[in-house]
């Protein structure tokens, strides 16, 4: 990625549309062997956002969002180190919820042990 490819806003929105984040959970035909859940946060919307990335036999990834959270940011002036901390706060505790209901599916379609 050279730097004339980002010099400008439309450079990044080109680059990010040639790669897609499904919404919608998909069958494949091939196995999963690895399962990888990834919580992001972010500061300017006080939220987080958690992805699910499946490797699959056939070498094939595939990435999706599974759920997302935020809050509003309070009115009164707060430091931005303390909205960071809230943020990743309420990433960690969707991620939790989400990783829990994950292995429960998961557990229910007799995928892992307890």
């Amino acid at each position: 990625m050279g730097s004339s490819d980002t010099s400008s806003t439309g450079g990044v929105i080109s680059l990010l549309a040639d790669h897609p984040i499904s919404r919608r959970w998909t069958k494949s035909n091939s196995p999963v062997t690895f399962l990888q859940l990834d919580g992001f946060s972010d500061t300017s919307s006080t939220g987080g956002v958690i992805y699910l990335r499946l490797l699959h036999q056939d070498t094939t990834a595939s990435t999706m969002i599974l759920t997302a959270r935020s809050r509003v940011a309070p009115l009164k002036v707060i430091s931005i180190p303390w909205l960071e901390l809230c943020a990743a706060h309420l990433t960690a505790k969707l991620l939790r919820v989400t990783a829990f209901a994950v292995r429960a599916v998961l557990f229910r379609a007799g995928e892992v042990d307890t």
